[in-house]
């Protein structure tokens, strides 16, 4: 058997991008919503720490969000164009950036999930031994069934 080699198709991204943005913006909403409060509540005079100093407070607290939500996503992209997945006859192999890789033999594997979004997840042996497989990945067809030979799947 031929090595077979997987990454995850390079204009998917955006599917990634917006994933990433509905699960920080909200985050990021709260904990700034927490902390005027706290800031508010802290003051004596509350109505002129609003008037004055809140809108600096909001300006700023954007600027900051806005250029650490770009960096998360510019990191995140990086990662996703690294991806990539190695199957050949004895194992399964992950390699990314910022992560270290992952090798799993085919006979160490417990079992492999299709999930509902359409990703895989494979399972080996050790609690650390997991390789999850997004559903942008290229050649999707092919992967799920070179997958469904080594292993019949857990839905």
């Amino acid at each position: 058997m031929r090595t077979l080699t997987f990454k995850y198709e390079p204009n998917r991204f955006d599917e990634v991008k917006k994933a990433l943005l509905k699960k920080w913006v909200p985050i990021l909403i709260v904990a700034f919503g927490v902390g005027m409060y706290i800031s508010v509540g802290a003051k004596k005079n509350s109505a002129d720490f609003l008037i004055t100093t809140a809108p600096f407070t909001i300006i700023f607290a954007f600027i900051i969000v806005s250029i650490r939500s770009f960096s998360i996503i510019e990191r995140n992209k990086k990662r996703y164009e690294s991806y990539r997945l190695l199957i050949d006859e004895n194992a399964i192999v992950r390699e990314q950036l910022g992560s270290p890789v992952v090798r799993l033999l085919k006979s160490e594997i417990l079992r492999i999930d299709k999930n509902r979004n359409g990703s895989f997840t494979i399972r080996g042996r050790n609690y650390g031994d997991v390789i999850d497989v997004a559903e942008q990945v290229e050649n999707y067809s092919e992967l799920e069934g070179t997958l469904q030979r080594i292993k019949p799947f857990n839905v």
